[in-house]
This record gives structure tokens, C-alpha cells and sequence, in this order.
């Protein structure tokens, strides 16, 4: 799913560095704001971006067994630190410091202020959607995945041996854990507390 949407997200990123809306005098005024320490608020917002480490409870079995040589394990903190520099400056560059507290999601607001002239859709934005849609359900069905794992390492060992006769241990696990879950929040929260 990455690999497709690869080039989607270097077309988008490409399509608003180049854009004569981008106001790079912004993204230096952020500069100033290096040394500056962050509040409360804004450091539990960021640390949503780490929340990935949670799925090497379960992947990191995988990533043993990938023959990656040591020397190109640079690569990756490299790569991530562009995709988050590029994330928080590109906004401030078409909005400005202040501008950007304004909006609740921030990129689906400055895809939409980028336009493609040349292209059977005027608009990046509905891109971006389709882009956004297909990251999440990616980000979905592994957040399951590692759920459903977690919770099959918790079983009694007696229900194990039960599981693992079956094929699809990890979709009855998912399903179960789904129908309790729909139960719990239908008793808890119905339309005359909201």
C-alpha cells in the first residue's frame, strides 16, 4: 500500500515546495522558535507521531529475519526526519505561524489551497483524500493485526491449541473483540447523553 501511494506523496510534497503560495520567509521565522520549550499541550499532540513503536511488540519477529545490512540503517531516521520536517513546515508556509492554529486538520486544508493546472483534477485535495483514506485503512488493519495478537498472546494456554486449529484465529479474535467493544460503547453512550 505504501509503495503505491510512494509517488502520490512525493507528488503532493513536490506540488507544494514549488508552489508560488508557499511563503518560505514563514517557515524561517520557525527559526526563532528552536530553543523555545513547548508547552504541555503541543508535546502530547506530537508524541501521537511515535505511537508506531507499539506494533514491534508484535513485527519485531519480522524484522529479525530481514537481511538488512547495518551500514543502510541510516536510511531510515533520515527518511523519517524529512517526512516530519516537510509535514509541520509546509503548512506554515502557505498559512503563516499564527494561521496554522487556526485549522483542525491542517493538511486536508492546504491540499486544498493547492491546484493543479495541467491535470483532469483541478484540485490536489481530492488526491489528498484518497491518499489519507488509503493510509488509514493501512494503519487500520495493522493497529487490528497487533491487537489481535496481543490478545491471543493473553489467552489461557488450554484456549491456544483451540485457536491455532483453526485458520482464522486472528479474525475470530478480531470479531469477538469487535462485538464486545460495539456492546461496551452501545450500553455506555447512547443519543440522550450527547
Amino acid at each position: 500500500m505504501l509503495l503505491l501511494n510512494l509517488p502520490i506523496i512525493v507528488f503532493i510534497l513536490f506540488k507544494a515546495l514549488l508552489s508560488e503560495n508557499m511563503n518560505w520567509d514563514a517557515i524561517k521565522v520557525i527559526r526563532h522558535y528552536l530553543f523555545t520549550a513547548s508547552s504541555w499541550k503541543s508535546l502530547a499532540a506530537s508524541t501521537y507521531v511515535f505511537t508506531g513503536y507499539v506494533n514491534w511488540a508484535k513485527f519485531n519477529r519480522e524484522f529479525r529475519s530481514i537481511d538488512m545490512k547495518k551500514q543502510q540503517l541510516w536510511v531510515l531516521p533520515v527518511i523519517g526526519l524529512l517526512v516530519l520536517t516537510t509535514t509541520f513546515l509546509i503548512p506554515i508556509g502557505y498559512y503563516g505561524t499564527y494561521g496554522v492554529d487556526n485549522f483542525i486538520y491542517i493538511w486536508v486544508s492546504t491540499a486544498d489551497s493547492m491546484k493543479m493546472e495541467f491535470g483532469f483534477m483541478e484540485r490536489v485535495m481530492f488526491i489528498f483524500l484518497l491518499l489519507y483514506l488509503s493510509v488509514a485503512l493501512l494503519f487500520i488493519s495493522i493497529t487490528w493485526h497487533v491487537g489481535s495478537e496481543l490478545v491471543k498472546s493473553i489467552l489461557p494456554t488450554k484456549v491456544k491449541p483451540l485457536l491455532q486449529t483453526y485458520a482464522s484465529s486472528s479474525g475470530m479474535t478480531i470479531t469477538g473483540f469487535t462485538l464486545v467493544l460495539a456492546e461496551l460503547l452501545a450500553r455506555m453512550l447512547d443519543e440522550k447523553k450527547f
